[in-house]
C-alpha cells in the first residue's frame, strides 16, 4: 500500500512539474493597448503593440494586424529599437488600401529579447506604437492575422533554437474601438443608431405645428364661450327710448 501511494505521489508530482514547465515556456504573447474604447471623429489616436515573453530568448517577432481602411488610416508606425537590433525595411508593411500592418524585428545570438519581470507584470514592453487618423464614424476592429505557423504575413514570436520555434501558441486578442460622431443625435433606446438631421428636423417641425394648433384652438374655444355668454344675456331685453 505504501509503495502504491509513493508511486502515485511521484506520478502526480511529475505531471504538475511538466504542466508548470509548459506554462512557463509558452507564456509569450502580443497585446494591444488600450484594449478598446471610444474616439471622436475626426480625431487621431494611438495604439501600442505590447510583447510579453518572460524567461525566453526571442530571436524574431512579427506582429500582423488587419483593419478596415474605410474607417481609419495609419499615419505612422514607430518601433522600439530597444527590443530588437534590426527591423528590416522590406519586412515592414503599412497598407492603407487593403488594411494591413506588419511590424517585424529580429536579433541574432547574443542580443536576444526577453521580457523582464517588472515589464511582464505591466503587460509587456512596447514593441511598436501605431498612429491612426479616423476617416468615418463606426466600430473599428483591429484583428490579428495568425495561423500558429511561421508563415509569411502571420503573427509569430520565435524562440532561438535550431530550428527556431514559435512560442506564440494562441491567437492574441482583437480589440474594438468605437469611432463616434460628436454631432450625431443618439436616442437613448435606439442601440446607438443616430437619426439623420432630416428626420429630426421633420419631427421637431411637426411637434411645433401641433403645439401652435392646440394653443389656437384653445383660444378659439375660450373666445367662443365668452361670446355665447354675452349673446344669451342680451336675448329678451327691451330697450326703452325716452321721447323727451
Amino acid at each position: 500500500m505504501k509503495k502504491l501511494f509513493k508511486k502515485t505521489f511521484i506520478f502526480v508530482g511529475a505531471l504538475a512539474f511538466v504542466a508548470t514547465a509548459v506554462t512557463v515556456s509558452y507564456a509569450a504573447d502580443f497585446k494591444l493597448h488600450p484594449q478598446g474604447g471610444y474616439v471622436q471623429y475626426p480625431d487621431e489616436f494611438y495604439v501600442d503593440v505590447l510583447i510579453d515573453a518572460p524567461d525566453e530568448k526571442v530571436t524574431l517577432a512579427r506582429a500582423v494586424l488587419l483593419f478596415d481602411p474605410s474607417l481609419v488610416e495609419v499615419e505612422d508606425v514607430s518601433v522600439n529599437n530597444g527590443i530588437f537590433s534590426k527591423y528590416p525595411t522590406d519586412s515592414q508593411i503599412v497598407d492603407n488600401t487593403n488594411g494591413v500592418i506588419q511590424i517585424e524585428g529580429f536579433s541574432q545570438t547574443g542580443a536576444l529579447y526577453s521580457t523582464d519581470a517588472d515589464s511582464s507584470a505591466q503587460g509587456g514592453d512596447v514593441f511598436a506604437r501605431l498612429k491612426f487618423k479616423t476617416l468615418y464614424p463606426d466600430k473599428l476592429v483591429l484583428e490579428w492575422k495568425y495561423d500558429g505557423q511561421d508563415t509569411p504575413h502571420n503573427t509569430v514570436i520565435m524562440r532561438n533554437g535550431s530550428p527556431p520555434e514559435n512560442i506564440l501558441k494562441t491567437k492574441p486578442s482583437n480589440i474594438e474601438i468605437i469611432i463616434q460622431n460628436p454631432n450625431a443625435y443618439i436616442p437613448p433606446t435606439a442601440d446607438n443608431q443616430p437619426n439623420t438631421s432630416v428626420v429630426d428636423g421633420a419631427i421637431y417641425t411637426a411637434v411645433g405645428i401641433l403645439a401652435i394648433a392646440v394653443i389656437v384652438f384653445t383660444l378659439l374655444l375660450i373666445w367662443g364661450g365668452l361670446l355665447s355668454k354675452r349673446v344669451k344675456e342680451g336675448v329678451g331685453t327691451i330697450v326703452i327710448v325716452d321721447d323727451k
